[in-house]
């Protein structure tokens, strides 16, 4: 064990003593299963050596007694990936954890993942229906229900955490959240297949469920975040927005549009204006291009909801999203108040609050948050003079409510603000002084 930490050291941020342990893999492979410390060991040897990591599934591991025969058959050879998944064989079921956060490891560079790493593994391990059957804790979904099933029981997945049985297997809760986070990784940056094999089992609403329901491990509901990330977030058509820093808002009809640029446009049609939610102005996508050439100072935004809505040609319900959207904003609300009083008996930071606030910060990024405070449509223009005097007299009535409402950004800000910011002296030396923060949203 003592050689093993030793290896991990030498190659701890070191490329070239990873490229030389590397040599040496092959005798190391045959030790794993045999304790953590092995698997340890090679994720270290791996580590962010982008040279390694994009050949392994190439690196050629002869078995035993052919090293030096030059006529080797492809049955009788092995790469690195193939090496790892047969050493799971080798093992009683549900038990070697460790190798499966070991192939999880080689999917990744920088955070980012190595699709073709993600692609061998994702047909070991989950298109072979024998080792998935005999190899992993099988996982289905009937009737939006998600089922686990160990040692021969069905279980539905939120119950069995809360179950008598859960308790007698300790082992297989960890094989399954080593399991869980696997199948993150291969979904990782829009892996098509794996998405598409892993959303059939969970689906956007069984995973807003498992995240709100205590009942189920808070590491486990960590893992599940990631899950809803990679498979229902992160995934096309959505696209990094970019906002300018000087915007000037420009309302336009048609007939405008075609006066000022002589192209003949219509609005696009949003689907919360066929509800009656109000009105839009997107512009037709067939002449976003043609606008935006004309000058390279007009930019043309899709409202956020819109895009957020809409993926892959498929609806996501617009209730379930809000449902996320309230669950994030409270989860972050409760941390900010226990990060402010500074509650010893409370843990600030934990594996979900992390995951959270990665989550929060990618739907950010595609815009799926509120950069305004929602409003009551203003029906003037269709009852004329009675719908402005319908306006004037509530207008008043609900003014306190207007002051107090304030956009999910604004929130965002106010409740990361002190969780981003939380150092447990500083807050309880201000606590002692009696000195209080405000934030202050420009």
């Amino acid at each position: 064990m003592r050689i093993y930490n030793l290896i991990q050291l030498i190659c701890m941020q070191q490329p070239d003593n990873q490229e030389y342990a590397a040599k040496f893999v092959h005798n190391l492979i045959s030790h794993l299963g045999y304790g953590r410390f092995v698997s340890k060991t090679l994720i270290e040897i791996f580590k962010n050596n982008e040279k390694l990591l994009y050949t392994l599934h190439k690196i050629i591991m002869h078995t035993a007694g052919h090293t030096h025969n030059s006529m080797i058959l492809d049955s009788e050879r092995k790469t690195f990936l193939t090496a790892i998944v047969h050493r799971i064989k080798e093992f009683k079921q549900y038990e070697k954890d460790d190798i499966l956060d070991l192939l999880k490891s080689v999917c990744l560079y920088n955070n980012q993942a190595i699709y073709i790493n993600q692609d061998k593994i994702f047909k070991m391990i989950y298109e072979d229906p024998l080792f998935r059957s005999t190899q992993l804790l099988e996982l289905t979904n009937k009737n939006n229900q998600v089922n686990l099933q160990i040692r021969g029981t069905s279980y539905r997945f939120e119950q069995f955490f809360k179950s008598d049985d859960a308790s007698k297997y300790q082992k297989e809760i960890r094989f399954l959240k080593s399991q869980l986070d696997l199948y993150a990784t291969l979904c990782l940056n829009r892996n098509y297949s794996s998405s598409k094999a892993f959303g059939k089992i969970f689906s956007f609403q069984n995973l807003i469920n498992y995240i709100e329901n205590k009942d189920i491990p808070e590491d486990i509901r960590a893992i599940l975040v990631k899950l809803l990330a990679t498979i229902h977030i992160d995934k096309e058509p959505r696209t990094v927005q970019e906002r300018p820093n000087l915007v000037k808002i420009v309302e336009l009809n048609p007939e405008q549009i075609e006066q000022k640029f002589g192209l003949k446009a219509l609005l696009g049609q949003s689907k919360r204006q066929d509800k009656g939610r109000g009105k839009t102005n997107v512009l037709n996508q067939d002449i976003k291009p043609q606008v935006e050439s004309l000058d390279h100072n007009i930019h043309l935004y899709v409202d956020e909801e819109e895009a957020a809505l809409n993926i892959n040609g498929e609806e996501i319900n617009e209730d379930l999203l809000g449902k996320l959207k309230a669950f994030i904003l409270n989860y972050l609300k409760e941390k900010s108040e226990q990060a402010e009083k500074n509650q010893p008996s409370k843990i600030i930071y934990t594996q979900f609050t992390l995951e959270i606030v990665k989550l929060t910060v990618l739907m950010l990024k595609f815009g799926m948050f509120k950069t305004r405070v929602a409003k009551q449509e203003d029906k003037g223009n269709v009852f004329g003079a009675l719908g402005a005097f319908a306006k004037g007299v509530l207008s008043d009535a609900k003014s306190q409510e207007t002051e107090k409402t304030t956009s999910d950004i604004e929130q965002l800000v106010k409740f990361l603000t002190p969780l981003l910011e939380y150092d447990e002296a500083y807050v309880d030396a201000m606590k002692t002084m009696g000195v209080k923060r405000s934030k202050i949203i420009v």
